[in-house]
């Protein structure tokens, strides 16, 4: 339970909620940001049941599931409202009117959509104080930098966000196709070419489960891809959650390489690497020796093994030999959970509730103050 009058932090993914309070290090409940309804039922003429969360998740291949929040941007209001009325409710036991609320945001989020975040919580949750952050902004004061260039790479986004003394750069933004939802996609499809399917909503979470238990970042594809006969040193047994083994070599480094090569998804963008780079050219030349030196890594799809020192090695090749600079990469521990864990350090500030929009501003001044207060 939450002290009187912590702060709820709310960071609302296209994959998982996470929230908890103020001070915490580290979510107080985590759940799947998903509903769900049964697809048969009785002609009863009562309302189905929704389910939420994990109840969805494990229910998941009867239902017909819904997702709020897609590429990082919330597309439905009526459930994600749901969604936070359940955190409040069953994850956190408080009643929302007692408790600013801190709520994460991806880069460049619409203004529309950033106005009916404050109505809902001031309107239907009546919350005293909120605040609206960016993610990428947030990873970084979870390590106690206010500059640098984040890597987020998640479930349903892939974002570079260069950022300098608190506020993103947003000239410098650039958004990459590759999410880690596309890679569970891709290991699905390699993994049928050997006869094991799991194209079904309800194998969501076994293939998640399965790239981040086996997959790693090659440091040198082109030559791991070219040896087949050296694909054997790369294989390994996983057990799925039915009891059934399944054998995989060369998908372990397939997989995450669309990062990097998001043409082997038929994608034309940018990998990864190359996005970081023009992300940190496009903004002045005086900060993109300090960006260069500040890589921040956050998201679940920067956990893979190698992805840091395979950066490094990308990053010194594209760098111009006029920036004077090497790429130093931060890669917390703790970066799945990077963007709640820097709202968690925001809200304990002595300065928060000033930072705050409060229900007296919101009622005399209305949701368009959000897109003032919070650049």
């Amino acid at each position: 339970m939450a002290d009187d009058g912590a702060t709820v932090i709310i960071d609302v993914g296209s994959d998982t909620c996470k929230v908890g309070f103020t001070g915490q290090d580290s979510p107080h409940k985590i759940f799947p940001t998903i509903l769900g309804n049964e697809k048969y039922h009785t002609l009863t003429g009562e309302e189905p049941t929704t389910y939420i969360g994990e109840e969805a998740q494990h229910k998941r291949g009867i239902l017909s599931i819904r997702n709020p929040v897609q590429n990082g941007i919330i597309t439905n209001w009526d459930d994600i409202e749901t969604i936070w009325q359940y955190a409040f409710t069953h994850k956190l036991e408080v009643i929302a009117e007692e408790h600013s609320v801190l709520l994460t945001e991806v880069s460049l989020n619409p203004r529309e959509k950033r106005e009916r975040a404050a109505m809902i919580m001031f309107e239907t949750f009546n919350v005293p104080s909120f605040y609206l952050a960016i993610q990428a902004v947030l990873a970084l004061y979870a390590i106690g930098l206010r500059s640098g260039t984040v890597l987020n790479s998640g479930h349903g986004i892939t974002h570079v966000v260069p950022v300098y003394e608190g506020a993103s750069i947003s000239h410098g933004f650039q958004g990459i196709q590759v999410t880690g939802h596309d890679l569970d996609t891709y290991l699905a499809t390699l993994l049928l070419e050997r006869g094991h399917s799991l194209n079904t909503t309800a194998d969501h979470e076994i293939l998640q489960l399965t790239k981040e238990a086996v997959c790693f970042v090659s440091q040198d594809y082109e030559k791991a891809i070219g040896n087949p006969e050296e694909w054997n040193n790369f294989e390994t047994t996983h057990e799925l959650p039915d009891g059934k083994i399944i054998v995989v070599n060369n998908e372990r480094f397939r997989v995450p390489e669309a990062l990097f090569k998001p043409k082997l998804l038929g994608l034309e963008d940018l990998g990864i690497h190359e996005a970081i780079a023009k992300s940190v050219s496009l903004c002045d030349v005086e900060l993109q020796k300090l960006l260069m030196e500040n890589i921040v890594l956050a998201g679940g799809s920067t956990l893979f093994p190698g992805v840091v020192e395979r950066l490094h090695k990308e990053l010194d090749i594209l760098m111009p030999p006029t920036l004077h600079a090497k790429s130093k990469i931060l890669a917390p521990e703790e970066r799945k959970n990077s963007a709640w864990l820097g709202g968690s350090i925001v809200a304990a500030l002595s300065t928060f509730q000033d930072m705050c929009i409060s229900k007296a501003e919101y009622e005399e001044v209305g949701a368009f103050l959000v897109n003032r207060k919070f650049i």
